[in-house]
């Protein structure tokens, strides 16, 4: 028998890289949505951080609506894919937490994951207690309740965050401290001078953390406010402990689930108490730099030190490239990093920094550049099809969640246009990951080499097929839900021109092949 495959034109295809800010999942410029549990005296609620008034003194949740989505994702966040989404269960200044959630608080939490998976984006969680800080920064604090009732509370939003994990993206910590920052907290402490907690307050803190991996989906990660946090928690007491590698990047363990977010990012030589040292956090910088290409970073700005010069554009994009950020508060970051003569905030970036934003929210989290491929141009049924991409991850972070990877063949010569999916293999090596899994295709400016003989099904009809890739998302479908596997919202565009299909999610390689049938 002769062995087409082996025989035929190998064809290779160049790829033009897009300049366009690309809409993805999981990756970019943040949508921030805020809801006070309980209005305070005046009736203030908070949606996307604005204040409005209500006649209402008590709880009266505007929940998150279709019309609100559409009229936010407009204009400059017509890309966002993400939700910012944060609860805060106490009443500002009250210190009344009760024993069980009320159930309000988790109709209104499965409300808003169903108009946002309605409306093809996901959500970054945060579950708080207080968001008020007194100006002296005294206590009380009233933030978390006692050990036992803060477990009962995150027991009962386990079942939605299990049933709804498809839709969601990363969970920050949350739930210690005023704003779920894990500072100014009555039970859980505050830091030292030193940014250190006591060893009894670092015991409560672990046994938090556990309890909320435990209460998030396996394959979602859980971010800590400060380096020193991961370290002290998950490492040695002394604070010692390895960034994630390739070895033990993904593999379910406390260490890999664990990432990142700094919510004061270039506020000033520390990111305000997020790097720990004399030495401007170099030690914890370093440990965030490596051990965020595996696992995720986000957060927002906070503001300036009056006392420090402003930063340049180039600087605050080579310190999300360093530290990896895969997305950015921008309700916060559009108003801060270009200041506001009316109100006085004082800018992060010097110059025109308009243009400077149009590129973070290029950049941010995955850019994946297809820049070439090359497959044979003839192929039997049930034998091997030979692939090879090289793929540039143009961005500051790789993809952090589960992401598959198929090559999909398309009939042409039928009306019906078939399709045949032919998914790559994801099975870990002894190094770690595949080299298929896209988690590990790092933003390093290095070309990641995919190479697999895929086997076509023996009883693939014979004809002309076009071949297209797929990076669709694989989350397990919520209960009576569709998978997202099919929804081309969820899957990766690639950074090029002239290869995405919107109605499909899938890239088109612009290389067809010539399934002849099976000799006997």
């Amino acid at each position: 028998m002769t062995n087409l495959t082996e025989n035929s034109a190998m064809n290779a295809v160049l790829y033009l890289p897009s300049e366009e800010d690309i809409r993805n999942p999981e990756r970019g410029a943040a949508l921030q949505v805020q809801y006070l549990a309980l209005c305070s005296e005046s009736g203030s609620q908070s949606v996307d951080g604005e204040a409005s008034t209500s006649d209402n003194s008590c709880f009266e949740h505007q929940p998150i609506t279709p019309e609100f989505l559409k009229e936010k994702l407009t204009g400059e966040n017509k890309n966002v894919t993400l939700i910012l989404s944060r609860y805060f269960f106490n009443e500002p200044g009250s210190t009344d937490t009760d024993a069980e959630l009320p159930q309000r608080y988790l109709d209104t939490i499965e409300n808003d994951f169903a108009v946002v998976r309605q409306a093809g984006l996901k959500m970054i969680m945060r579950f708080a207690y207080n968001r008020i800080l007194a100006d002296n920064q005294e206590p009380p604090y009233n933030d978390a309740p006692d050990l036992k009732t803060l477990q009962g509370h995150i027991q009962q939003v386990k079942p939605l965050l299990e049933a709804n994990q498809d839709i969601i993206a990363t969970i920050e910590a949350g739930w210690i401290g005023v704003w779920g920052e894990w500072d100014f907290s009555d039970i859980y402490g505050r830091p030292d001078e030193n940014g250190l907690f006591t060893p009894e307050q670092y015991s409560l803190r672990r046994k938090v953390l556990m309890a909320i991996l435990a209460a998030t989906p396996s394959q979602r990660m859980v971010q800590l406010r400060t380096p020193n946090s991961k370290r002290k928690l998950l490492g040695e007491p002394s604070g010692t402990l390895d960034a994630v590698t390739l070895a033990n990047a993904f593999d379910d363990s406390p260490i890999s689930r664990t990432g990142h977010h700094n919510d004061c990012f270039l506020k000033d030589h520390n990111d305000e108490g997020t790097y720990l040292g004399d030495d401007d956090g170099r030690a914890d910088r370093e440990y965030v730099a490596n051990d965020t290409q595996y696992t995720v970073n986000g957060g927002e700005t906070c503001g300036r030190d009056l006392d420090l010069p402003v930063v340049t554009c180039d600087e605050a994009l080579a310190a999300l490239r360093k530290y990896h950020w895969s997305y950015l508060n921008f309700n916060i970051a559009s108003d801060e990093l270009g200041g506001d003569p009316i109100t006085g905030v004082r800018p992060l970036i010097k110059g025109d920094f308009a243009p400077y934003l149009d590129d973070i929210r290029k950049v941010l989290g995955y850019r994946l550049v297809l820049l070439r491929s090359k497959m044979p141009s003839m192929a039997f049924q049930g034998e091997v099809l030979p692939l090879h991409l090289e793929i540039r991850n143009d961005g500051c972070a790789a993809p952090f969640n589960p992401r598959a990877v198929e090559v999909v063949l398309r009939r042409l010569d039928l009306s019906s246009a078939p399709e045949y999916s032919l998914p790559l293999p994801m099975d870990r090596t002894r190094e770690g990951l595949s080299p298929n899994d896209p988690r590990g295709w790092l933003a390093d400016g290095m070309v990641r080499l995919i190479d697999e003989n895929l086997v076509l099904p023996a009883d693939i009809p014979a004809g002309m097929y076009a071949v297209l890739l797929n990076l669709p998302d694989p989350s397990p479908a919520a209960p009576g839900g569709e998978a997202l596997r099919k929804d081309p919202r969820y899957s990766i565009r690639l950074a090029n021109e002239d290869l995405y299909e919107p109605d499909t999610g899938y890239n088109a390689l612009k290389q067809t092949v010539m399934i002849a049938a099976r000799e006997s």
